[in-house]
């Protein structure tokens, strides 16, 4: 949050103080460079006049130009001349105090204040510009005048009104920011339903009321891609779906997914996946699995049939060319009549289904209850897939820590969460290593009541009672129910318990209700959670 109210323990913006410190516009040559160190409660303000520079701090690293200003505070940083003809800037210097406040001491410094709000650099200020730099300059001109008390006042009201004009201006910018990287998350959602249309970088930039280069930068740091590459990804995996689910002409397949020339989508699928489409389709295994279903799809490989119960559950683009089988005699005939190269079950398929589906063909029980890691691992050691494991756990780290980054200031230290999955008439808690995205990505804690449960129970899966929730209060709670009647009338029972509105989280709108399918016992299910976590929790629910 941008605006903070004071408050005794911590005093918000507002009831801070800032002191001038130093003032200088300087001319640097190219080729110069400096690095220096801000203390504790410093900042520098830069007003870059001429040319360009290159600024350095902490993490991020860019390029300011003429019109634009760069606000760093306590860190190393480093700045150096970005052109062939130097730079000129103003470099204010200032530092916060903080004023008579309850349980504070008067004009003393604290290292304990949150840190301003706004940082970085800010672009294109136009007007605003210049009426900063008039102001940098007619401070300037009163370091100059006589020294007395008054106009040591005059100077001090000036730099004041100097510092709230400048972050007036980086609020303005990062609000223009949050929504710009809003819009293009929406361009980014519906290229996943409308891959098929035809699509131009200036179309996607217009839909999102936005320049093209800005387009393509705000798409690059949220996708990792830029635009047509990652249309063309999402082509290819359909294409992959489709080639594997039947036999149809090459032409039918490239107009399925939006390429209009066959010839052009061949060349495309190989680049991306080292095969021609009619080689990779014959080098995929056809398995059936009972076990693993999303392991399966984060490998790439989508099997050929799955559980009836779990392809209902999921639904959606997850499950297209996925044929259904009921675990019974009728289902024991369409696997046979699949063909399939490989079976896969767990230790909860009945053994009797397993014996039989071991005459079709080869038949693998793999371990579940397990990290989810480890479980995909598992996977992809059968299916000869160990290669695109890799890929998916550098993919998932990459999205991991662009996840953290994006939510680090909503989320408090040590705040605690719990995860409830509604099945029938109790609760299952998921321990951190089932939930990494929530303990792991974003650091929250489990609650206590969580953890001596986990004590207590070993191994075994944490079911309790459904009135038992309020044991397991935390400062968030995540809930999922699947379709099942039961589940849903047990939810809608807690939702109606004066309990459950009595919760913290409940209160203050910090219960968040999770698309069921991210409750899938497999690694793609954590894939989804990290794409769609950072609009889950910034709508408040209750």
């Amino acid at each position: 949050m941008i605006d903070r109210q004071p408050s005794a323990e911590a005093p918000g913006l507002s009831g801070l103080l800032f002191m001038q410190t130093g003032l200088a516009l300087h001319a640097r040559s190219s080729g110069w460079t400096e690095a220096a160190s801000i203390g504790a409660n410093a900042y520098r303000l830069f007003a870059v006049t001429e040319g360009a520079g290159r600024f350095r701090s902490g993490a991020s690293d860019f390029t300011a130009r003429q019109g634009d200003c760069v606000l760093l505070g306590a860190d190393e940083w480093h700045i150096g001349a970005g052109g062939d003809s130097g730079f000129r800037y103003y470099e204010l210097a200032f530092v916060r105090l903080m004023p008579a406040w309850p349980g504070a001491g008067c004009g003393a410094t604290d290292t304990g204040l949150a840190e301003l709000p706004w940082r970085g650099r800010i672009t294109a200020l136009s007007e605003a510009f210049a009426r900063l730099t008039g102001q940098l300059e007619a401070l300037s001109a009163d370091q100059a005048a006589p020294d007395d008390a008054l106009s040591r006042m005059r100077a001090h009201i000036r730099f004041q009104e100097l510092l709230l004009f400048a972050f007036e201006q980086f609020r303005a910018e990062l609000g223009a920011r949050v929504d710009s990287r809003s819009a293009v998350e929406r361009i980014v959602e519906r290229l996943s339903r409308d891959f098929r249309e035809e699509w131009s970088i200036e179309r996607m930039a217009s839909d999102a009321n936005l320049g093209v280069w800005q387009f393509r930068r705000l798409f690059r740091e949220l996708t990792g891609r830029n635009p047509n590459e990652y249309i063309a990804e999402l082509r290819i995996e359909r294409a992959k779906e489709l080639l594997f689910a039947s036999d149809e002409p090459l032409a039918a397949v490239a107009r399925k997914v939006g390429f209009h020339d066959e010839y052009y989508f061949s060349r495309r699928f190989r680049q991306l996946t080292g095969h021609t489409p009619r080689t990779y389709a014959r080098s995929q295994p056809r398995v059936v699995a009972f076990t693993h279903y999303g392991d399966m799809l984060s490998l790439g490989s989508k099997p050929l049939a799955a559980e009836h119960s779990l392809l209902d559950w999921l639904r959606g683009s997850h499950t297209v060319g996925v044929q259904p089988i009921d675990m019974n005699a009728n289902g024991l005939e369409q696997v046979q009549a699949l063909r399939p190269d490989l079976i896969l079950v767990n230790a909860y398929t009945s053994p009797a289904f397993a014996d039989e589906l071991k005459r079709i063909a080869p038949t693998e029980t793999l371990l579940t209850g397990r990290c989810m890691f480890r479980q995909l691992a598992d996977a992809a050691e059968i299916v000869g897939k160990r290669a695109e494991a890799r890929e998916w756990l550098a993919r998932y780290r990459v999205k991991a820590a662009r996840l953290k980054a994006a939510l680090r200031k909503e989320i408090g230290r040590r705040e605690t969460a719990v995860f409830f999955h509604v099945v029938d008439r109790a609760l299952y808690l998921y321990r951190p290593e089932e939930a990494p995205v929530l303990y792991d990505v974003l650091g929250f804690e489990p609650p206590d009541s969580l953890r001596r449960l986990i004590a207590e129970r070993g191994d075994t899966r944490l079911f309790v009672p459904a009135d038992a929730f309020a044991a397991y209060e935390a400062d968030r709670v995540f809930v999922v129910s699947g379709r099942h009647a039961v589940a849903r009338e047990t939810l809608s029972e807690l939702l109606r318990n004066p309990a459950w509105a009595a919760m913290e989280a409940a209160k203050r709108g910090r219960v968040y209700f999770m698309d069921e399918s991210w409750s899938l016992d497999g690694s793609i299910a954590l894939e989804w959670q990290l794409d769609g976590m950072t609009e889950l929790l910034r709508t408040e629910r209750r």
